[in-house]
């Protein structure tokens, strides 16, 4: 088997958008065997805004560059800490049925602008499906490339909120037939006589560089159409201007139901 990546991806101007959360609040979203990390008595949830440069999947003749949104909380697989997409945005419909279908990440296509002014930058995204809530946010965001990169402390809350290599998710028969074929997935255990799994990605990169970053939020309903309660607090946020990641083959977990969470 080729020891090169299934897929590498470069990603340019990053905003991430950090609010606290009760973890009672996410419970109902997030499926269980999973555990919600928290930091400091809280969950976390994120809004990523994605400029994909550039994208190469091994054995697919096609490199796209496109845009994304992708709403996020901070979980556990046993010892193994990573992050549950709770929604995906992504503004090109084949990149968003090959990062469903074959890598388990559950884009779906929406119209997502980015534009870059002045030294503003600045994201439109709207995805609206039949007798689902539309999906919106729009957000300006000035980082400042005067200074140098930075990176996460250990233990800090940067660190919690930043550097995930693993995602996780649920996927039945169809995906795991589907990913084989395509040989992006191996078994790694059995899985439940319901043919629903748990299964576990990973983008592997360096640490995040990251630049101050000052951001407005002009609309966001990412929340409600989702199911997530309103976070009562402000957000934070960071921003990177850069990183490559690339993506390890996935893996069918074999977890049991916890109710036990990963605090720090």
């Amino acid at each position: 088997m080729s020891s090169k990546p299934l897929a590498e991806v470069a990603l340019r101007n990053v905003l991430y958008c950090h609010w606290p959360i009760e973890r009672e609040k996410l419970r109902p979203l997030v499926p269980n065997p999973l555990s919600i990390d928290t930091y400091d008595g809280m969950a976390w949830i994120s809004v990523l805004v994605v400029n994909i440069a550039g994208a190469r999947v091994r054995g697919v003749p096609y490199y796209p560059s496109l845009s994304s949104i992708n709403l996020r909380t901070y979980v556990s697989a046993d010892d193994e800490p990573g992050v549950y997409f709770i929604a995906l945005e992504m503004d090109g419909q084949l990149s968003s049925w090959l990062a469903r279908n074959g890598f388990g990440i559950p884009y779906y296509h929406a119209d997502v602008d980015l534009g870059y002014q002045n030294g503003s930058h600045t994201v439109n995204s709207r995805r609206e499906r039949r007798g689902e809530t539309p999906a919106r946010f729009a957000a300006t965001y000035r980082p400042d490339h005067d200074v140098d990169d930075s990176y996460a402390e250990t233990g800090s809350r940067t660190e919690f909120l930043i550097e995930r290599t693993n995602y996780f998710f649920e996927a039945g028969q169809e995906f795991r037939r589907l990913a084989e074929v395509m040989g992006t997935s191996e078994s790694t255990g059995p899985h439940s006589g319901s043919g629903t799994s748990m299964f576990a990605g990973a983008a592997i990169h360096e640490p995040w560089p990251l630049l101050p970053v000052e951001a407005e939020i002009e609309s966001n309903t990412l929340f409600e159409a989702a199911s997530v309660p309103e976070p009562c607090e402000s957000p934070t946020f960071h921003y990177s201007p850069k990183q490559y990641m690339a993506a390890e083959r996935l893996r069918e977990l074999s977890l049991l139901n916890t109710e036990n969470e990963k605090i720090k």
